[in-house]
């Protein structure tokens, strides 16, 4: 039987699952819940974008490990583009491969910045094993960068290279200094045996934005009510909006999601000039204003200079100001 992309992954769920359910069965009913972390950004090398990718699964029980890594989400993105998986988005792709949502608990960024690799590919993880000591090892090292940053920043840790699950691959000593930006860089770590090592990581900054007290359905504006101020990570400047007023009155341009914050490409100023609806035409030309009718050729919202077509004459097509609802205007010299 030939193994097809969609079967191969319908058959990692059911792995992902069966183990999950071998697990709790072995373990007592309080261990039965598994946590998964959801990292700020991931660069991905591969075709498809994996579970493991964009996650870290918090267990001692390797098999379920490997099943959670095998999990196939999406096809990554072009090389130049991104896309912006929310936390709620994560949990429900789980969900819709066949995981119980009863019993995965997403935590973490509150979105997850996805993109093709490209002068900084993603090296491959150095765990040795997905085990709690790993886990320790690489807290250490969160907490080693962060007492560097000190508290007036606040930052997200992004560990591209992890450190082993060994005693002896214990972090003791940061000897570089880390730079409170969010470029990727390599940090020099002195580790519990004396070892010297290389952790290569991304610090992304958390920042106050607006984010959606409700979901807003594709085409509806964006009140003053829908709209609160947060904390969020993994997000940077020119992704999302920051202002809410640069919020408030734009109309979605795709589904938006209850507590997430917005993407500048899923809202736009509202069009209120309509393709081929007939509009007042204002020409003003040495101080005196001519009104006329014309018919746009595109729809614009206020402050777009849009094509429109004279209803006289031979159709002649020129260039207008949208300044309001169905109104448009020329300046003459």
């Amino acid at each position: 039987m030939t193994t097809t992309p969609r079967l191969a992954c319908s058959l990692a769920c059911l792995a992902f699952a069966a183990t999950c359910l071998a697990s709790t069965a072995r373990a007592e009913s309080g261990d039965a819940n598994y946590y998964i972390q959801l990292r700020p950004s991931a660069h991905i090398d591969d075709a498809l974008v994996y579970a493991s990718d964009v996650a870290e699964l918090t267990t001692d029980d390797r098999t379920v490990y490997e099943a959670f890594a095998q999990i196939r989400l999406f096809a990554r993105p072009a090389v130049g583009d991104r896309r912006l998986m929310s936390r709620q988005e994560f949990a429900e792709l789980l969900a819709f491969r066949g995981l119980d949502p009863r019993r995965l608990h997403v935590e973490g960024a509150t979105a997850c910045m996805v993109a093709a690799s490209q002068e900084f590919p993603t090296a491959p993880l150095e765990v040795h094993g997905p085990t709690s000591a790993a886990v320790d090892n690489n807290r250490e090292l969160e907490r080693l960068i962060r007492m560097q940053l000190g508290e007036s920043e606040r930052w997200d840790v992004e560990l591209i290279a992890l450190l082993g699950s060994t005693q002896e691959d214990r972090p003791k000593e940061l000897l570089t200094p880390v730079e409170a930006n969010s470029e990727i860089q390599t940090l020099r770590v002195r580790l519990a045996d004396g070892e010297i090592r290389s952790s290569r990581i991304r610090l992304h900054r958390n920042e106050i934005a607006p984010v959606l007290r409700r979901d807003v359905r594709r085409g509806e504006r964006i009140v003053a009510s829908d709209v609160v101020m947060e904390e969020i990570s993994g997000v940077e400047v020119g992704d999302v909006v920051f202002n809410a007023d640069d919020l408030v009155g734009m109309e979605a341009t795709t589904n938006l999601m209850a507590g997430l914050p917005v993407p500048v490409s899923s809202v736009r100023r509202p069009f209120v000039v309509r393709r081929r609806q007939i509009a007042e035409i204002t020409v003003r030309r040495g101080g005196v204003a001519v009104r006329t009718t014309a018919r746009p050729l595109e729809d614009g919202a206020v402050g777009d200079v849009v094509s429109v077509q004279s209803l006289e004459g031979g159709g002649e097509s020129y260039f207008a100001v949208v300044v309001g609802p169905n109104q448009l205007e020329v300046l003459g010299g």
